[in-house]
């Protein structure tokens, strides 16, 4: 037997008995299109509180009519066909979901080596990085890149120019990540082909308005750094955060200078610029920090990261980026982290 109209006597199923004589059912469009198309007996196949089908039985052989015995036979065979279906439903379900978390790993897996495998040895200072995704993919990203030629003027490829950069994708998993990686290559075939930094964040951002859904764009910060003399350049594109930390304590965040990248066309960025000193302390990150939540939904915000960056300047870069998050963990508690955290800290120590 088939429903012409499946979809249409979805809302019936609920009312129906567990079994029944379809003769026996109220008079409406249903019952006749059971008896139009020969059905006698009726059962619901009903393995949880929720109905999922129907089985209708026709005449039986030599005009025999149904017993009350049939009823409950019938009744019994169709519940453990409903339990059969729903374990089969189940188990497809599970192994879909499983071959789903395959597909992430991997996905995590190659988008971990995007990021720098290790950041350059830079006499004088100290680097350190991390990024801990909200879920298995992210949307954050950090890069170190060298600028130019592998030798700088003074010979030494320790000296070289470099782009430091943390950016975040609007959104989150895997779509994320996927424009993330975009975001990378943009940058990577960009730099050291146009000469201004100014110049790089408005190419990227015609490129990835071109190419990605209206609703999609990318706030960042990316930092020129000349290690010869300490000299730094940089673009906020939308992105909240920068902390420049004087060595005498006083603190400056880093502007917005344009909007974010991808979000509007046609738009100019500006270079802001400023001495990074023996004893500065420059520290990128995502939002993903100030933002992070405590179960009373209270967030982290600004003055508590500057607060504690202030009580571990001293401290080595990688100890001060592994402090910051596990900071952030204890003041979140048991609320589970809703979005991805970056934070890269460049420390001028000579």
């Amino acid at each position: 037997m088939t429903l012409p109209d499946p979809d249409g006597y979805k809302q019936i199923l609920p009312n129906l008995p567990e079994a029944a004589l379809v003769e026996e059912l109220p008079d409406n469009d249903f019952k006749a299109m059971l008896t139009s198309q020969g059905g006698t007996l009726l059962f619901t196949i009903r393995p949880s509180e929720t109905s999922s089908g129907l089985v209708v039985l026709g005449s039986r052989p030599r005009g025999l009519n149904y017993t009350g015995a049939d009823l409950e036979f019938g009744a019994g065979l169709v519940a453990q066909a409903g339990v059969a279906f729903e374990n089969s439903w189940y188990v497809r379900e599970t192994l879909e979901r499983k071959k789903i978390e395959q597909e992430l790993e991997l996905a995590a897996s190659i988008q971990e080596k995007l990021f720098p495998e290790c950041l350059p040895s830079l006499v004088g200072y100290d680097l350190a990085a991390r990024n801990v995704p909200a879920r298995q993919c992210g949307g954050d990203y950090y890069d170190a890149l060298p600028i130019g030629n592998a030798h700088h003027k003074s010979g030494r490829a320790d000296e070289r120019p470099y782009l430091f950069c943390v950016a975040d994708v609007s959104g989150k998993g895997l779509p994320a990540s996927l424009l993330m990686s975009n975001v990378q290559a943009t940058l990577r075939a960009l730099l050291g082909r146009l000469p201004s930094l100014a110049e790089l964040a408005a190419h990227a951002n015609e490129l990835l308005y071109a190419t990605t859904p209206a609703n999609k764009y990318v706030t960042a910060i990316m930092v020129q750094f000349d290690p010869q003399i300490g000299m730094v350049r940089y673009v906020n594109a939308g992105h909240n955060g920068g902390l420049l930390l004087r060595a005498g304590g006083e603190h400056e965040w880093l502007k917005p200078t344009g909007t974010p990248i991808g979000l509007l066309a046609g738009l100019p960025y500006e270079e802001a610029s400023f001495q990074l000193d023996p004893g500065d302390l420059l520290t990128l990150f995502s939002d993903g920090f100030p933002e992070a939540q405590d179960v009373s939904e209270n967030e982290f915000g600004e003055a508590r990261l500057l607060d504690y960056l202030r009580g571990v300047r001293d401290e080595p870069a990688k100890t001060i980026v592994h402090g910051a998050f596990e900071e952030v963990d204890r003041f979140a508690g048991a609320a589970p982290q809703y979005d991805d955290i970056t934070m890269f800290v460049i420390k001028r120590t000579a």
